[in-house]
């Protein structure tokens, strides 16, 4: 009897460790991120600039499978109940294969974020790999040097609209409206106003110098 429980004890610890090492998880993710337009991971972002979200995964299974990778942006502040934005990709992944993949994505407003991502096995629904959770902040627009940008927020404080203090709006990329300053940015606003406005404050002086000395 005591031989028996020896054996059984045996078998409920060895058999799961070596079934462990025979059996793959799936995928291993090699790398994986948010990355800024210099090419660096970065964990905070600004509202209206471009990232990229790169996943880099090796399968780790000896045969071909049809799989679905997924990004999900999710906002903290709201419990995680709301999805910001959504990416996915689906093919075959090949037996020991790398895949990588890029997904741009532009923040529309300030707060704080997660990234949840799986690769799953498309033919028996399962998982076949997660990424670890992607935890960042999104902070308000990053105005041009000497710009006179002004944030028009909503109720809750994230910003709706750019725009400039002297009352033209912009967008928050920083674009006008449907007029013939559509493509002029606040931070030239300000030398245009002065390239205009102080040769004819010149003329304007010169005449009236020269009618003062009729």
């Amino acid at each position: 009897m005591k031989s028996i429980m020896i054996l059984l004890g045996l078998t409920i610890f060895l058999v799961p460790a070596f079934a462990m090492e025979l059996v793959p998880i799936g995928t291993t993710i090699i790398d994986y991120g948010i990355y800024d337009s210099d090419g660096n991971v970065t964990h905070e972002l600004v509202v209206g600039q471009k990232y990229e979200i790169r996943a880099h995964f090796k399968s780790d299974l000896d045969e071909s499978v049809p799989f679905t990778y997924f990004i999900q942006i999710l906002d903290k502040d709201l419990h995680w109940t709301e999805t910001v934005e959504e990416f996915h990709t689906n093919g075959v992944l090949q037996s020991h294969e790398e895949k990588s993949f890029t997904f741009e994505w532009i923040p529309e407003y300030e707060g704080r974020f997660r990234t949840f991502s799986e690769v799953g096995n498309t033919l028996s629904q399962t998982t076949i790999g997660g990424v670890p959770q992607y935890d960042f902040v999104v902070t308000g627009y990053q105005y041009p040097p000497d710009s006179n940008y002004v944030d028009f927020r909503d109720a809750e404080g994230k910003i709706i609209e750019v725009g400039c203090s002297v009352g033209l709006r912009a967008s928050p990329e920083g674009h006008f409206g449907e007029s013939f300053l559509e493509f002029i940015e606040c931070a030239t606003l300000t030398p245009l106003v002065l390239a205009i406005v102080l040769p004819f404050a010149g003329i304007v002086s010169i005449f009236i110098i020269w009618r003062k000395r009729k």
